[in-house]
């Protein structure tokens, strides 16, 4: 099946400020670029995107974020012309108990927050999820978020939502998304909540089990031959 969103795809352009990027998907050997980007976030930003204070990325994280097979978990950069250091990643993993839905995660700098990206990097996000058939993307943010949660429930009053511990999830339809440049309509009651959680404030609510799960599955049983 020939995809929109693949290993070949570029996409040049502006933000607010100037600043001028391209977009690409993530490669295998990306992951001196994510280590650097991880340390430019703040520590609310490490917060909101990995469910709690983080120093850094294990090598075991980064390979996992980065040895992808661009169906079930798919990510895309954001990379600064200029200097060739990432400033952004989307990404999402479908659930294999329903093939139909994924968990988003959209992540951007602090510099270069509040500039556009990362509505960007999520509308372009949810098109390569719609072509490869997924139909609803999970999403997860933190119980604390009040303006956003309000924001939920002004904007998307009928969405169902769950909270399991600290952490609330609401599922959103991906067919206004369709294309690899969709039009929205700015009076469309998800086109406020994506261009709101798009910085940052998507998490992934099951993070933690992703990375054991994948970390196991690649582990070398003592005593054999690699």
């Amino acid at each position: 099946m020939a995809w929109i969103f693949d290993a070949a795809w570029r996409e040049k352009a502006t933000l607010s400020d100037g600043r001028k990027i391209e977009l690409r998907l993530l490669r295998g050997d990306d992951a001196p670029l994510l280590a650097a980007a991880f340390e430019k976030l703040s520590n609310e930003s490490r917060v909101r995107r990995f469910h709690g204070a983080r120093l850094q990325l294990s090598a075991d994280e980064l390979r996992y974020l980065t040895q992808i097979d661009g169906e079930n978990h798919f990510a895309l950069g954001a990379i600064d012309a200029a200097d060739g250091e990432a400033v952004g990643v989307a990404r999402f993993i479908r659930l294999p108990q329903e093939p139909g839905v994924a968990e988003p995660a959209v992540t951007v700098i602090d510099e270069v927050q509040g500039k556009g990206l990362g509505r960007l990097l999520l509308f372009r996000l949810g098109a390569a999820a719609r072509e490869r058939g997924v139909d609803w993307f999970r999403c997860a943010i933190l119980a604390t978020n009040e303006p956003l949660r309000d924001l939920v429930n002004r904007l998307a009053p009928d969405v169902v939502q769950k909270l399991d511990g600290d952490v609330l999830s609401f599922d959103i339809p991906l067919a206004p998304l369709e294309g690899a440049a969709p039009e929205i309509e700015r009076n469309h009651p998800f086109h406020q909540l994506f261009v709101a959680t798009a910085t940052s404030a998507f998490l992934f609510a099951h993070a933690a089990e992703h990375v054991r799960q994948w970390i196991a599955e690649r582990a070398t049983p003592q005593g054999a031959v690699q």
